[in-house]
């Protein structure tokens, strides 16, 4: 008998443990609203730059949609090493009308210039979910109008950061 009571114990535990673990999860918003916060921040975007036989800047940078940024400079960087950052509503914004602007991501989404010693520019574009992307790639320089556009985006948000 004291076996039974004893796991009732343990299952009364475990079941508070995972309400309140659930309860955790959850964010009451500006309007009141509860929000799973699981679903509330993903993947935005993310840049990588790689490198070529001289001193081209090695680093990669991501974007999650509530404005966090992580920063890893690998080699030719003012900074080397890993860096968390924010970046202001405004800018999020900002960021989000450039990527919707038009169509970032060509129908030929690879290009690669006829040379061996060119870095590589990655850039994926993710639509609320790791597995749904959309994926730009560069050997050298992109086509002009999508250089232009990508330039512009790196810009904002490199602009926009507060590194903590």
């Amino acid at each position: 008998m004291k076996k039974i009571g004893k796991y009732l114990v343990l299952c009364i535990v475990l079941l508070m443990l995972t309400t309140v673990y659930s309860a955790c999860e959850k964010e009451v918003s500006d309007q009141g609203v509860v929000v799973d916060q699981s679903e509330q921040e993903y993947l935005l975007m993310e840049f990588e730059h790689t490198g070529c036989f001289g001193t081209c800047p090695i680093y990669d940078i991501q974007l999650f949609s509530d404005g966090k940024v992580y920063y890893n400079g690998i080699m030719f960087t003012d900074f080397l090493g890993e860096k968390d950052g924010s970046i202001n509503q405004d800018a999020l914004w900002e960021i989000y009308a450039a990527l919707e602007a038009d169509s970032l991501i060509p129908v030929d989404v690879c290009h690669n210039d006829l040379g061996i010693d060119l870095s590589r520019t990655k850039f994926r574009y993710y639509t609320e979910s790791y597995d749904r992307y959309e994926e730009l790639t560069c050997m050298g320089t992109c086509q002009q109008m999508y250089n232009e556009r990508l330039l512009i985006i790196e810009a904002i948000l490199l602009k926009a950061v507060v590194w903590e």
